[in-house]
């Protein structure tokens, strides 16, 4: 039988996108990174094992690299029918991130094979023509190194994305969080003496112990403090707490709050 002349369809696996956005740096440079986190769960993929890079300069940069608020409405615009153009014709593709620094929009891509991004960018050109500058690169990156290193969140960065998360939900609820309210935070501990010293710690810092239970894992704890929510100030109130948890071996398992209606 004759071999077939036709690129076959790569099946990437399903996953449910959830994308995110954090500040990082990179190579020393301040970056502003938008990631699918949920690519994570199906990464890396064998059947694409190229990274390739969508790369779009902007005029309108700040000091720090990052475009102004100026450059946002035109960047949006572009990207919003570079999205278009991949839904058709970006096969064998899968964006996974963009990342903002020195002055460029990387977007980062994984595919089967480098040729298969020749007609994505072909319909990149006649939607833009000479209006759009970028240029592309790419390498071979079987364990997707690229998505983890410079893409996906340090620990300490996705405690942070979680945290806006939850104060996003309390917003959306109708909450203005102009009040002080009782925030209740959830713990993990493999040993009872981890328990005890985190306990002291967190006595000490005026939080009232809710709860410690024993599971057949280990131990799960509840502590609760009134403090004020706001996006500038949740990692302040929550950071500390996932180091010190991480210290003595055991996993801070976030917050929540009920919502106070004006």
């Amino acid at each position: 039988m004759f071999k077939s002349l036709f690129r076959k369809k790569i099946e990437i696996p399903n996953h449910e996108e959830n994308w995110q956005v954090y500040f990082s740096r990179i190579n020393n440079q301040k970056a502003s990174v938008i990631v699918d986190l949920n690519v994570a769960d199906i990464a890396p993929i064998k059947d694409l094992p190229f990274v390739f890079y969508l790369i779009v300069p902007y005029d309108s940069a700040a000091e720090d690299g990052l475009p102004t608020m100026e450059s946002f409405k035109l960047i949006n615009e572009v990207e919003d029918k570079i999205a278009e153009l991949s839904d058709k014709y970006a096969k064998n593709l899968l964006h996974v991130a963009t990342i903002s620094m020195n002055a460029e929009r990387l977007q980062m891509y994984y595919c089967h094979r480098i040729s298969d991004t020749e007609a994505f960018l072909h319909q990149v050109d006649i939607a833009f023509g000479e209006r759009l500058t970028y240029q592309t690169d790419y390498r071979e990156d079987l364990k997707w190194d690229d998505f983890y290193d410079l893409a996906y969140p340090l620990p300490f960065q996705l405690e942070m994305i979680k945290n806006r998360s939850v104060v996003k939900m309390l917003i959306e609820a109708g909450d203005s969080l102009s009040q002080a309210r009782l925030i209740h935070h959830y713990l993990n501990f493999v040993e009872e003496k981890d328990v005890t010293d985190f306990m002291e710690f967190a006595e000490k810092e005026g939080f009232a112990i809710q709860s410690k239970e024993k599971e057949q894992d280990g131990w799960k704890v509840s502590i609760s403090r009134s403090d004020y929510i706001s996006y500038e100030h949740i990692d302040d109130l929550c950071l500390p707490l996932w180091e010190k948890a991480k210290a003595h071996n055991g996993k801070y398992d976030g917050w929540e709050s009920q919502v106070i209606s004006n």
